[in-house]
């Protein structure tokens, strides 16, 4: 056989060997139609998923108001690099045009965990004036194959569930039910005690319900035959809250006017009369010594957001009458310390537990301003959802701040040791400061009049400063409530 004949016969079987597989694609064995949708058979090869995460809201009227009762809060405040870090995101895909709050039988398509690189730090740096400053924090898993996920990108229904700093590809398969994801309850919502400078890795899960649609996703860049599907402002929040102490109004001292010794040394505020309005002109000096949290929720907390709305319980907006749920929220019922509750009231007050020094809070303080009031902010802890009912004691179940204090006479001399008890709050009824009582004024049978009034909802910040302290000894204090996310900004790709 000559050279050309032996090549013409080359490229004849090579040309049949490529038609084999379009014609087994047309037929099989029982003539049944096989045939394999086009564009998901090229998908397999060189199409490419990159998901961009976002932590916080879009959105602040998501948020209850403060004890003012401010329908958006007060704002929103971003967090530091290390509340805002993610290594990693898990990515849970299901068909269902319903989302989060579908049938219970509906079950997983696709389940797989993703490192992830931050893709822009920007310094926020409007409200500190310290040099450690907040960082917007926007993540990207990076273009990820689609090839054996079995995913079909001709889908347009596909619903995401995004979960941070957790990898549930170890948890769940495409067996799982989608039900069995929502009813997931977390112990460990972060890594480290969850005091001061201590956490990082904060469990963060979807905010709200976020669809995959590879037919209109948010970019689509094509480079070659290589053609990558964007999907951006995949938003999620953190599911602890975090307690703050901002000593305004108040300098560090540790002399009093005569240049003698405080018998412990703190901030220093000034004592108002009865009668002052505007300044206070006592000469009575109170010095804050502690501040120690107590009634801290230990029990486990619902992966995503969960509300007491019978038709979208999950990922709801929370207002007064569609209240959050923690999973014990049911049982916050008896007068005794439960065994999900750490550092309990009764426990501060009988067994002078552990105090949180102000001396010890002067390595984690940075300054917070606000309308031109500034002062050294104090994170005191990371405490978990805990949400309580109107029969609920707030003596043994609402998570709280202990404040203590020397009150000066004429500003010398021996003092009283006060000690001040004000529970959190997450919504209000009235205008004004938050007037909090002495520790032998406490009602043990006291409870909430609003669902969640008394409460602690995830990525909230809850900064508590005192307002005034009389000669009276009667100390009203202010809780502003801030949504704990960075301000967003374009997405940067990679």
């Amino acid at each position: 056989m000559s050279v050309s004949m032996k090549l013409h016969h080359l490229l004849y079987m090579a040309a049949a060997f490529l038609l084999l597989p379009l014609m087994c694609s047309c037929s099989s064995d029982d003539g049944s139609d096989t045939t394999i949708n086009e564009e998901s058979q090229i998908a397999l090869s060189n199409h490419y998923i990159n998901l961009n995460i976002v932590i916080g809201s879009g959105n602040e009227g998501t948020m209850r108001g403060t004890p003012e009762g401010k329908e958006n809060g007060d704002g929103r405040e971003a967090g530091f690099a290390r509340e805002n870090l993610v290594t990693g995101v898990t990515l849970i895909l299901y068909k269902d045009a319903a989302g989060i709050n579908t049938s219970a039988e509906t079950t997983l398509t696709f389940i797989n965990y993703y490192p992830v690189s931050l893709v822009s730090r920007e310094t926020q740096g409007t409200s500190y004036s310290s040099d450690t400053k907040a960082d917007e924090a926007i993540y990207t898993t990076g273009d990820q194959p689609l090839a054996g996920t079995g995913i079909d990108i001709t889908e347009t229904n596909y619903h995401a569930i995004i979960v941070a700093n957790q990898n549930l590809a170890s948890v769940f398969t495409t067996s799982s039910k989608v039900k069995e994801v929502r009813d997931y309850v977390m112990t460990h919502i972060y890594s480290g005690d969850g005091m001061k400078l201590d956490a990082t890795h904060f469990v963060m899960s979807l905010e709200t319900d976020y669809i995959v649609n590879f037919a209109s996703p948010t970019s689509k860049v094509t480079n070659g035959n290589r053609t990558t599907y964007n999907f951006d402002n995949i938003r999620i929040e953190r599911l602890a809250a975090r307690m703050d102490f901002w000593a305004k109004n108040a300098t560090y001292e540790t002399k009093d006017k005569n240049n003698d010794d405080y018998t412990t040394p703190g901030y220093e505020y000034p004592v108002w009369k009865s009668t002052d309005t505007t300044t206070p002109t006592s000469a009575d000096k109170f010095v804050l010594t502690a501040v120690t949290p107590f009634n801290l929720f230990q029990g486990t907390e619902y992966l995503f957001k969960r509300t007491n709305d019978a038709s979208s319980p999950y990922l709801a907006d929370e207002t007064t009458t569609n209240y959050v749920l923690d999973p014990q929220w049911g049982n916050k019922t008896t007068a005794a310390v439960p065994a999900f509750v750490e550092n309990a009231l009764d426990d501060i007050i009988t067994n002078n537990t552990v105090k949180m020094t102000t001396a010890s809070f002067q390595t984690s303080k940075y300054t917070y301003t606000e309308s031109t009031v500034s002062g050294d902010n104090m994170i005191v802890c990371y405490p978990k959802e805990n949400t309580l009912s109107l029969t609920t004691p707030l003596y043994y179940y609402a998570t709280g701040l202990a404040i203590e204090g020397d009150y000066y006479t004429d500003g010398e001399g021996t003092p009283e040791h006060l000690v001040f008890y004000g529970y959190l709050r997450h919504q209000g009824e009235d205008d004004g400061p938050y007037i909090i009582k002495l520790s032998d004024d406490l009602d043990k049978t006291q409870t909430g009049t609003v669902p969640m009034n008394f409460g602690v909802v995830r990525n909230n910040i809850y900064r508590i400063s005192i307002e005034k302290i009389n000669e009276r000894q009667h100390m009203e204090i202010n809780i502003k409530v801030k949504k704990w996310d960075p301000f967003t900004h374009e997405v940067i790709y990679m």
